[in-house]
């Protein structure tokens, strides 16, 4: 987020806006990222969750086995819709470093 300091702007990421960013970051170049069925995520990255799943930045595709690992290992897959590639767009301007920009 930018905010407005007189003639000049000042950027300031929030706690949210890198939260977002750890879980859009995870997309690869189709928009999809998988998480472990079972996972627990830490606070701030449950709540990224669920605000993305509230904006409708991304959809459950599948429910997949993992292959190479042993067990019954399961992953979630989703994709990012046209709402979460706008958002990760604007992260990645704030990240350049961690997006390969």
């Amino acid at each position: 987020m930018i905010a407005p300091l007189g003639d000049r702007h000042l950027m300031r990421i929030s706690s949210d806006d890198e939260a977002d960013w750890r879980l859009l970051g995870l997309a690869n170049g189709k928009g999809k990222f998988a998480i472990h069925l079972g996972l627990v995520l830490d606070l701030d990255d449950q709540v990224a969750f669920e605000r993305g799943i509230d904006r409708e930045w991304f959809r459950l595709v599948d429910v997949s086995p993992v292959a190479a690992v042993s067990g019954r290992s399961l992953l979630r897959v989703f994709r990012l819709t046209q709402a979460g590639r706008a958002r990760r767009a604007e992260l990645a301007a704030l990240f350049p470093d961690e997006s390969g920009q």
